[in-house]
């Protein structure tokens, strides 16, 4: 940390970080944001690289540099990707990393910027030395500027204050839903394209069987899924493509030859059939 007194110098302090960030080999690309073009990977056709969004704020009259780890995507001839794409992809990345990965990443950020234990920008005679003690819940770091709040808990009984979780997963394993109707079943009804129904089938089916991840950084968070029945304290009952009743099947080349209007048709006319048979179905 560092003493300011005045906050307008503080697009001078930016300009000084980015021409030394720039120096030691990294792009710049948006708003103070940064990538390592040597940590390039390819994924789904795409160069995915290690980023970071640097941020200046003020702490009792002291600057603090916050690091947010993030990535750069680009197409594989290096151009850039359409916004919408570009940001699905980085949330794509982002949101597999748990707490203790984020905190990996930002270390090593602060390993490439530092030298000797210090980050130091230079421009010219003005220096910025920044020391790498964090603020953080955990750790080395100081935590006199951070307050910790108790994570909310989600409760799964009207009546019983017991039985509440921090996991909701973990929740509804231990508890079931906080309304169950048991002995009853939830009895599906499926219209679908025909050339679609195998895998709908597929995956519903998937929905009744036990399922345990395989991943070691998933588990503390994921249970194994029992199954459908033990989870929701009641059934899943799934119709098949032989059930004239409950799947409907339509030609998929044929609805997309078809204008909104006729398609919204014949789909409102077979759910009033359904709902004409009094049948209690979720629709798919």
């Amino acid at each position: 940390m560092m003493k300011l007194e005045y906050s307008d110098v503080i697009g001078m302090f930016y300009e000084i970080i980015e021409n030394n960030l720039l120096s030691m080999g990294l792009s710049s690309f948006g708003k103070n944001k940064y990538f390592d073009k040597n940590s390039g990977r390819l994924k789904n056709g795409c160069f995915v690289y290690d980023a970071i969004k640097i941020a200046l704020s003020f702490v009792d009259s002291n600057v603090v540099m916050n690091l947010l780890p993030t990535v750069h995507v680009l197409k594989n001839d290096e151009s850039q990707l359409e916004r919408f794409a570009y940001q699905n992809s980085v949330n794509s990345e982002m949101s597999i990393l748990y707490n203790k990965q984020m905190n990996d990443k930002i270390e090593i950020w602060i390993q490439k910027l530092s030298k000797k234990g210090k980050m130091i920008f230079e421009l010219g005679n003005a220096v910025l030395e920044f020391n790498t003690q964090r603020i953080q819940f955990a750790g080395t770091g100081s935590i006199n500027k951070c307050y910790q709040a108790k994570e909310t808990e989600l409760a799964f009984d009207y009546e019983n204050g017991s039985r509440v979780a921090v996991n909701q997963l973990k929740g509804l394993i231990n508890y079931g839903p906080l309304e169950s109707y048991a002995n009853r079943s939830v009895r599906l009804a499926v219209l679908s394209p025909r050339e679609c129904a195998e895998d709908i089938w597929k995956h519903l089916n998937e929905l009744n069987k036990h399922h345990a991840t395989t991943l070691k950084q998933d588990k503390v968070f994921l249970p194994e899924y029992i199954g459908f029945q033990d989870v929701f304290r009641c059934g899943l009952n799934i119709p098949n493509g032989n059930d004239t009743k409950r799947f409907r099947g339509y030609s998929l080349n044929e609805a997309l030859k078809a204008n909104a209007e006729d398609f919204l048709m014949v789909f409102v006319d077979i759910l009033m059939q359904w709902k004409g048979k009094n049948m209690n179905m979720m629709f798919w």
